[in-house]
């Protein structure tokens, strides 16, 4: 007798403690009220590598919820407005001084203005534009 009540009240502790431990993911909703008027910085490097050039878009969140790795990122996506997007697989992060970044390499000479745009679940949550061109060098012809 004292065993199975013992077992029974297990069982009812567990199902009190399940929700506590699955709700502590942060839903899209909650997530993007929370950064909405946090800043997001979008920069480019250019770099020469032989003649080619090589320009290196990255994105840092500074944002305390974004820049938690437990903060399940699905998709971060650069949008470019002369060729398009390129989705950046979001585990493929670092954190560079306390920020998460993450980073889309194009190989061009045109200057982009670059928009990063994050999504949790696929729901877009924060969206964040360069300040300005970035600059690359011309591409050698032939």
């Amino acid at each position: 007798m004292k065993i199975g009540s013992r077992s029974a009240l297990t069982m009812v502790g567990m199902l009190f403690a399940l929700p506590m431990l699955t709700s502590c993911t942060a839903s899209p909703s909650d997530l993007s009220a929370t950064v909405a008027t946090d800043p997001i910085t979008v920069r480019c490097t250019v770099t020469q590598h032989g003649t080619y050039p090589n320009i290196t878009f990255t994105t840092a969140a500074e944002s305390s919820q974004i820049n938690d790795t437990s903060t399940a990122i699905s998709k971060v996506t650069f949008i470019f407005a002369s060729i398009g997007n390129i989705a950046v697989d979001a585990t493929d992060s670092t954190v560079t001084a306390g920020n998460r970044v993450f980073k889309a390499d194009l190989s061009t000479g045109q200057s982009k203005v670059v928009t990063a745009v994050y999504y949790v679940d696929g729901v877009e949550v924060k969206r964040a534009t360069s300040t300005g061109d970035c600059a690359g060098f011309q591409m050698p012809r032939g």
